[in-house]
């Protein structure tokens, strides 16, 4: 079996955190190589799956993005996560699909592209700060926080933006920067691992990017559960799945469910690489392709 694991350019090798899947991967006699997402060289049909992983470009170019899965679609290439999963979770709409069924999302405000981002409304919501973010970003790409006092002043300039894309405007949430943002992370539907991540001091955004640190956690049942019921609506298979939210007054707040490429924090968690190697063979297997 010829096994493709996608990256981005930054990364042709992959990242630190996962060249450690190709000798895994190797040990169960599994050829495994790593493919830059964009590179016009590859023969796509050339791979029994390909495993989505450090694509953390795609938003800059996210056209050209669904071209291509669109592309190994027609090729009939398999993809883990799946392009069902990934065209679902890459507009961060899927937030007010989820509240609808009950899961405790950040309070959020949508709106769709060519509407106006009316300050009144922002105002009226009762919060003393909030953030705005498009809703197809990765990596806190065009994500600010502001005082609703300064709501006018943040909606007139971002109102340009918002007559070719969508945005959300949530609620900030102060337990990131007093006590961290937690990431669940789940392989083959399976609780794996828990990250608490926590902002550099006078930041909210809590990416390596920004600043910030991540250290291994250990969250309690009530955390994991929140977690599982919410990738419970998911109704696909999902190699891996990333939970990402905060804790106010012991009830978990979705902020976002990462599902297309995730960070996972491999080396904060040992045999969690090992674990997605197994839970891939495992879904492979399912599919009769092993």
């Amino acid at each position: 079996m010829n096994i493709g694991i996608v990256t981005c350019a930054d990364f042709p090798a992959l990242t630190d955190q996962e060249k450690p899947l190709v000798d895994l991967f190797a040990a169960n006699r599994i050829r495994i190589t790593p493919l830059v997402w964009n590179d016009a060289h590859v023969d796509w049909k050339n791979f029994d799956c390909l495993i989505l992983r450090s694509i953390w470009d795609y938003h800059l170019h996210i056209d050209d993005f669904f071209d291509w899965l669109n592309r190994l679609r027609q090729q009939q290439v398999r993809t883990l996560n799946s392009m069902e999963v990934v065209h679902w979770n890459r507009h961060k709409f899927y937030l007010r699909e989820l509240a609808q069924k009950g899961v405790l999302i950040i309070p959020t405000l949508f709106f769709e592209k060519g509407s106006v981002i009316d300050p009144r409304f922002i105002e009226n919501q009762g919060w003393d700060q909030a953030v705005i973010k498009p809703a197809v970003s990765a990596n806190a790409h065009l994500t600010e926080a502001f005082c609703i006092k300064d709501a006018a002043t943040v909606a007139a300039r971002f109102q340009q933006l918002a007559k070719h894309r969508d945005w959300m405007v949530q609620s900030f949430m102060s337990e990131v920067t007093s006590n961290g943002e937690v990431s669940l992370i789940f392989i083959n539907k399976h609780f794996s691992h828990a990250i608490l991540k926590t902002p550099a001091e006078g930041e909210f955004r809590v990416q390596a990017d920004y600043g910030g640190r991540s250290v291994a956690y250990r969250p309690s049942q009530q955390l994991i559960d929140a977690g599982k019921g919410i990738i419970s609506h998911v109704p696909h298979p999902l190699l891996y799945a990333r939970v990402d939210g905060v804790v106010r007054n012991t009830e978990f707040y979705l902020m976002e469910l990462e599902l297309i490429e995730p960070e996972l924090f491999f080396h904060l968690a040992p045999g969690s690489a090992e674990r997605l190697v197994s839970a891939t063979l495992d879904i492979l297997k399912s599919d009769g392709l092993r």
